[in-house]
């Protein structure tokens, strides 16, 4: 996993840690950050050299084995709807059929099927349906996976 040089605090997503849930990514992710951090990033001038679309996210869970061994302690029985995505600690390779046969490689979870299903991640509708597809998933490799909601999107191009 790539990381842009922000902010000074370096904690990787993965890694449990007392506050600073928050972080963006394009093609390569922020350390986590505050909400204030976060929101400091400017979509247009900020993190120009790598990407064309930046997703800023809130960090629930972090999965490994089919258990939660981390969970956001600010946001206990948070059920609202939302964009929930699913990141794999470990990069995994797929193709948008549209592009023809070139591999791509993302750290979210994406469908490698239909016509350009995975031009974007997984989204789910619930913390809860991301969660159990996350244990599902951690059951089956040796990887980590992060629950996060979806904040925002701004698309560059």
């Amino acid at each position: 996993m790539e990381y842009w040089d922000y902010p000074n605090d370096k904690t990787g997503l993965f890694a449990s840690s007392e506050k600073n849930y928050y972080w963006c990514t394009e093609n390569r992710y922020t350390y986590l950050c505050s909400k204030e951090e976060s929101d400091q990033i400017d979509p247009w001038n900020d993190l120009q050299e790598y990407g064309w679309v930046i997703s800023s996210y809130l960090r629930y869970d972090v999965i490994e084995h089919g258990e939660v061994i981390f969970s956001n302690p600010e946001i206990e029985n948070d059920e609202k709807a939302g964009r929930f995505v699913i990141i794999r600690d470990e990069p995994f390779e797929y193709t948008i059929q549209s592009w023809g046969e070139r591999k791509l490689i993302s750290h979210e979870v994406r469908k490698d099927e239909g016509f350009n299903e995975a031009l974007n991640p997984v989204f789910f509708t619930s913390h809860k349906q991301a969660l159990r597809k996350a244990m599902e998933l951690s059951m089956k490799d040796d990887c980590q996976y992060i629950v996060c909601r979806q904040l925002g999107s701004y698309d560059r191009h």
